[in-house]
Protein backbone atom coordinates (compact mmCIF):
# COMPACT_ATOMS: atom_id res chain seq x y z
CA UNK A 1 0.00 0.00 0.00
CA UNK A 2 1.32 3.38 -1.26
CA UNK A 3 0.38 6.97 0.65
CA UNK A 4 1.00 9.93 -1.12
CA UNK A 5 0.77 13.24 1.34
CA UNK A 6 1.02 16.28 -0.41
CA UNK A 7 -0.02 19.50 0.95
CA UNK A 8 -2.13 22.24 -0.18
CA UNK A 9 -1.25 24.48 -3.22
CA UNK A 10 -1.29 28.06 -3.03
CA UNK A 11 -3.93 30.24 -2.07
CA UNK A 12 -3.91 34.08 -1.31
CA UNK A 13 -3.19 33.25 1.98
CA UNK A 14 -0.01 32.09 1.25
CA UNK A 15 1.04 35.12 -0.90
CA UNK A 16 -0.09 37.47 2.00
CA UNK A 17 1.31 35.88 4.61
CA UNK A 18 -1.71 35.89 6.53
CA UNK A 19 -3.13 33.81 8.90
CA UNK A 20 -5.90 31.69 7.97
CA UNK A 21 -9.54 32.69 9.20
CA UNK A 22 -11.70 30.37 10.84
CA UNK A 23 -13.69 29.77 8.03
CA UNK A 24 -10.61 28.48 6.31
CA UNK A 25 -12.16 30.25 3.61
CA UNK A 26 -9.28 31.30 1.51
CA UNK A 27 -9.28 30.09 -2.63
CA UNK A 28 -6.22 29.05 -4.53
CA UNK A 29 -4.52 31.12 -6.56
CA UNK A 30 -4.34 31.00 -10.38
CA UNK A 31 -1.11 29.75 -9.46
CA UNK A 32 -2.00 27.73 -7.35
CA UNK A 33 -4.66 25.90 -9.50
CA UNK A 34 -1.89 25.53 -11.99
CA UNK A 35 0.66 24.23 -9.30
CA UNK A 36 -2.24 21.54 -8.36
CA UNK A 37 -3.01 20.40 -12.04
CA UNK A 38 0.39 19.94 -12.73
CA UNK A 39 1.01 17.52 -9.40
CA UNK A 40 -2.01 15.75 -10.66
CA UNK A 41 -1.06 15.18 -14.06
CA UNK A 42 2.55 13.71 -12.32
CA UNK A 43 0.45 11.83 -10.10
CA UNK A 44 -1.82 10.10 -13.36
CA UNK A 45 1.43 9.46 -14.23
CA UNK A 46 2.84 7.59 -11.75
CA UNK A 47 -0.23 5.85 -11.27
CA UNK A 48 -0.34 4.51 -14.83
CA UNK A 49 3.44 3.50 -15.02
CA UNK A 50 3.61 1.40 -11.18
CA UNK A 51 -0.43 -0.03 -12.68
CA UNK A 52 -1.79 1.03 -9.58
CA UNK A 53 -5.91 2.30 -8.88
CA UNK A 54 -6.60 5.19 -6.88
CA UNK A 55 -10.22 5.57 -5.78
CA UNK A 56 -10.13 7.89 -2.62
CA UNK A 57 -8.58 11.17 -2.13
CA UNK A 58 -9.02 12.40 1.85
CA UNK A 59 -9.09 16.78 1.68
CA UNK A 60 -8.93 18.98 4.56
CA UNK A 61 -12.12 20.63 5.30
CA UNK A 62 -10.62 24.01 3.89
CA UNK A 63 -11.15 25.20 0.64
CA UNK A 64 -7.47 25.53 -0.53
CA UNK A 65 -7.37 21.61 0.58
CA UNK A 66 -10.49 20.90 -1.54
CA UNK A 67 -9.85 22.65 -4.29
CA UNK A 68 -6.54 21.30 -4.71
CA UNK A 69 -7.80 17.89 -4.18
CA UNK A 70 -10.80 18.10 -6.74
CA UNK A 71 -8.02 19.71 -9.25
CA UNK A 72 -6.53 16.23 -8.58
CA UNK A 73 -9.27 14.33 -8.70
CA UNK A 74 -10.30 15.80 -11.95
CA UNK A 75 -7.06 14.40 -13.42
CA UNK A 76 -7.10 10.82 -11.84
CA UNK A 77 -10.79 10.66 -13.33
CA UNK A 78 -12.62 12.29 -10.39
CA UNK A 79 -12.11 10.04 -8.02
CA UNK A 80 -13.70 10.43 -4.62
CA UNK A 81 -13.13 13.56 -2.62
CA UNK A 82 -13.68 13.51 1.21
CA UNK A 83 -13.40 16.43 3.14
CA UNK A 84 -11.76 15.86 6.79
CA UNK A 85 -12.24 18.58 9.43
CA UNK A 86 -8.63 16.62 11.35
CA UNK A 87 -6.17 17.32 8.81
CA UNK A 88 -6.67 21.23 8.69
CA UNK A 89 -3.83 23.25 10.60
CA UNK A 90 -3.82 23.94 14.28
CA UNK A 91 -6.21 26.52 15.74
CA UNK A 92 -4.91 29.69 16.24
CA UNK A 93 -6.25 32.24 18.47
CA UNK A 94 -9.53 33.91 16.88
CA UNK A 95 -7.93 37.25 16.87
CA UNK A 96 -5.47 36.25 14.44
CA UNK A 97 -7.60 35.57 11.87
CA UNK A 98 -7.07 36.92 8.14
CA UNK A 99 -3.57 38.91 9.80
CA UNK A 100 -0.27 39.05 8.59
CA UNK A 101 2.38 38.00 10.49
CA UNK A 102 3.97 41.57 10.53
CA UNK A 103 0.49 42.46 12.50
CA UNK A 104 0.21 40.01 14.60
CA UNK A 105 3.93 40.71 15.86
CA UNK A 106 2.88 43.67 16.67
CA UNK A 107 0.36 42.58 19.23
CA UNK A 108 1.78 39.09 20.10
CA UNK A 109 5.53 39.50 19.58
CA UNK A 110 6.37 36.41 21.92
CA UNK A 111 4.22 33.97 19.11
CA UNK A 112 5.75 35.39 16.07
CA UNK A 113 9.36 34.87 17.87
CA UNK A 114 8.49 31.20 18.93
CA UNK A 115 7.23 30.61 15.62
CA UNK A 116 9.98 31.36 13.63
CA UNK A 117 12.39 29.52 16.14
CA UNK A 118 9.83 26.54 15.73
CA UNK A 119 10.26 27.09 12.21
CA UNK A 120 13.80 26.71 11.82
CA UNK A 121 13.64 23.24 13.92
CA UNK A 122 14.94 25.05 17.58
CA UNK A 123 11.75 25.42 19.80
CA UNK A 124 9.93 22.64 20.58
CA UNK A 125 6.10 22.45 19.81
CA UNK A 126 5.44 21.79 23.01
CA UNK A 127 6.81 24.52 24.71
CA UNK A 128 4.85 27.40 22.74
CA UNK A 129 3.97 29.82 25.35
CA UNK A 130 1.69 32.32 23.38
CA UNK A 131 -0.97 31.08 21.21
CA UNK A 132 -0.41 27.42 20.75
CA UNK A 133 0.23 25.71 24.48
CA UNK A 134 1.33 21.72 24.59
CA UNK A 135 -2.03 20.95 25.24
CA UNK A 136 -3.33 22.30 21.35
CA UNK A 137 -0.43 21.06 20.14
CA UNK A 138 -1.03 17.58 21.57
CA UNK A 139 -4.51 17.29 20.51
CA UNK A 140 -3.80 18.34 17.36
CA UNK A 141 -1.19 16.00 16.67
CA UNK A 142 -3.41 12.96 18.28
CA UNK A 143 -6.38 13.55 16.18
CA UNK A 144 -4.69 14.20 13.08
CA UNK A 145 -2.86 10.63 13.24
CA UNK A 146 -5.78 8.79 14.83
CA UNK A 147 -7.66 10.26 11.58
CA UNK A 148 -4.33 9.61 9.13
CA UNK A 149 -4.52 5.49 10.56
CA UNK A 150 -7.84 5.22 10.41
CA UNK A 151 -7.89 6.11 7.01
CA UNK A 152 -4.99 3.73 6.33
CA UNK A 153 -7.58 0.65 8.19
CA UNK A 154 -10.39 1.78 5.79
CA UNK A 155 -8.47 1.59 2.41
CA UNK A 156 -5.98 -1.21 3.69
CA UNK A 157 -6.58 -3.39 0.42
CA UNK A 158 -6.02 -0.03 -2.17
CA UNK A 159 -2.89 0.26 -4.05
CA UNK A 160 -2.59 4.08 -3.26
CA UNK A 161 -4.71 6.91 -1.03
CA UNK A 162 -4.12 10.66 -1.36
CA UNK A 163 -4.33 13.07 1.23
CA UNK A 164 -4.27 16.77 1.09
CA UNK A 165 -3.21 17.78 4.68
CA UNK A 166 -2.28 21.51 5.79
CA UNK A 167 1.14 21.65 7.19
CA UNK A 168 0.77 20.86 10.71
CA UNK A 169 -1.25 17.79 10.33
CA UNK A 170 1.66 16.35 7.48
CA UNK A 171 3.74 17.38 10.42
CA UNK A 172 2.02 15.37 12.94
CA UNK A 173 1.60 12.16 11.03
CA UNK A 174 5.37 12.23 9.90
CA UNK A 175 6.07 12.59 13.02
CA UNK A 176 4.81 9.97 14.78
CA UNK A 177 6.00 7.66 12.07
CA UNK A 178 9.34 8.70 12.55
CA UNK A 179 8.75 8.35 16.01
CA UNK A 180 8.42 4.49 15.64
CA UNK A 181 10.48 3.58 12.73
CA UNK A 182 13.15 6.41 12.62
CA UNK A 183 14.25 6.84 16.02
CA UNK A 184 12.37 10.45 16.22
CA UNK A 185 12.28 11.67 19.86
CA UNK A 186 9.01 11.19 21.86
CA UNK A 187 9.18 14.63 24.03
CA UNK A 188 9.23 16.63 21.05
CA UNK A 189 7.64 18.53 18.39
CA UNK A 190 9.30 19.58 15.71
CA UNK A 191 9.07 21.50 12.02
CA UNK A 192 9.03 19.36 8.73
CA UNK A 193 9.51 21.16 5.54
CA UNK A 194 6.61 20.89 3.46
CA UNK A 195 6.84 23.40 0.26
CA UNK A 196 2.98 24.21 -0.82
CA UNK A 197 1.97 21.07 -3.26
CA UNK A 198 4.82 19.17 -2.56
CA UNK A 199 4.36 15.49 -1.29
CA UNK A 200 5.39 12.45 0.95
CA UNK A 201 5.34 9.20 -0.14
CA UNK A 202 5.11 6.63 2.18
CA UNK A 203 4.90 2.41 1.47
CA UNK A 204 3.90 -0.13 4.04
CA UNK A 205 4.88 -3.42 4.16
CA UNK A 206 2.05 -5.32 6.52
CA UNK A 207 2.39 -2.69 9.59
CA UNK A 208 5.81 -1.46 8.67
CA UNK A 209 6.14 2.55 7.53
CA UNK A 210 8.68 3.46 4.53
CA UNK A 211 9.24 6.79 4.24
CA UNK A 212 9.98 6.95 -0.13
CA UNK A 213 10.03 10.22 -0.82
CA UNK A 214 9.86 13.49 1.31
CA UNK A 215 9.09 16.99 0.43
CA UNK A 216 9.49 17.09 -3.29
CA UNK A 217 7.33 18.32 -6.07
CA UNK A 218 5.46 15.51 -7.67
CA UNK A 219 7.49 15.14 -10.60
CA UNK A 220 10.05 13.37 -8.72
CA UNK A 221 7.77 10.47 -8.33
CA UNK A 222 8.74 9.06 -11.76
CA UNK A 223 12.26 10.27 -11.28
CA UNK A 224 13.39 8.01 -8.54
CA UNK A 225 10.94 5.41 -9.25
Amino acid sequence: MKIILIRHSESQKNIASTFATVQNEEPLTKHGEDIALFAGQEILKYVETQRLQCKNIYVANSLRAIMTGKIISHVLGDVSVTPVDEFISLKNDVSLGGLSEEEVDKVNGQFIQELSLSRAGILNGYRFSSNWTKDIVCTHEIMAYKKYLDILFLNKNEDLVIMVMHHSSITAVLINIARQYYGYPKDFFGNIECDLCNIFLIEYQGEKADIKLANVSADKLLKRF
